[in-house]
């Protein structure tokens, strides 16, 4: 089964190694000076994984002042199990005894369910390793659409669920720089998707409120189509519309 890596803190998306659930990087926005930076999973309390997020900064001084300040931030921190950061705590907890460590991955605590949490340094820093729903754009992104006139169109985007658990979508969210966008049918909702398997999602791109000058002229659009769904994942379908606009509109 194909593993995603949701990777907003250090940005991108890669595939995994391991060979069950799904790893989600502990997430963390620090400031471009900062130094030092640990980022790791201790523990499992509450649903909720604990641990370490301290860093320093530097800084140089300013105008004379030749001398360079460095400021520390020993700091906890929690996130879900998706990896989203929740809190910052002050002060820097103490790292526990390491359950495994192996090829640069270092597992400090597993629950119940078998999620795990630590440091991993194919994703250079802490992760949590967790049973996911998960889904793939089937349809590519990243494409154009080129319009003959500002008629409306249908635009139909296909995704697989291709999680530990069946993926349940909530709500298809699409938007455009100046057309109306709507949602005309889903077969992704409300029934949740299976494992495995793929759904449909009818959209309505609707260029003609985009106003018309006094020559013809073409539009530029950019589309995206994201998805609140169970998933962690945070990947949006995008794709650019080529518009022909005439005189008036």
């Amino acid at each position: 089964m194909k593993r995603l890596f949701v990777l907003t803190a250090l940005a991108g998306v890669c595939l995994a190694g391991q060979s069950a659930a799904y790893e989600y990087p502990l997430q963390l926005g620090v400031p471009s000076n900062a130094r030092g930076l640990t980022v790791a999973g201790y523990a499992f309390k509450s649903g909720k994984v604990n641990g370490d997020c301290s860093y320093y900064t530097v800084t140089s001084g300013s105008g004379r002042d030749p001398r360079s300040y460095i400021t520390h931030f020993y700091q906890g921190c929690t996130w879900d199990l998706h990896g989203n950061l929740k809190a910052v705590i002050p002060g820097e907890p103490t790292a526990p005894t390491p359950i495994s460590s192996v090829n640069g991955l270092t597992i400090y605590a597993k629950d119940a369910k078998g999620d795990t949490t630590g440091v991993d340094t194919a994703v250079r820093g802490g992760f949590v390793n967790t049973p996911s729903a998960q889904f793939s754009w089937l349809t590519a992104s990243g494409g154009y659409v080129f319009m003959s006139n500002q008629q409306p169109i249908e635009l139909t985007l296909n995704i697989q669920s291709v999680g530990d658990l069946p993926l349940v979508v909530h709500k298809v969210v699409p938007t455009s720089g100046y057309a109306r966008m709507s949602v005309k049918t889903t077969t992704c909702a409300p029934a949740s998707v299976a494992s495995g398997a793929s759904c449909a999602i009818v959209i309505t791109y609707d260029p003609s409120a985009i106003p018309g000058g006094d020559n013809p002229y073409t539009a530029y659009d950019h589309i995206t189509v994201s998805l609140l769904s169970n998933s962690g994942q945070s990947t949006t379908f995008s794709e650019t519309v080529e518009v022909p606009i005439a005189p008036g509109g």
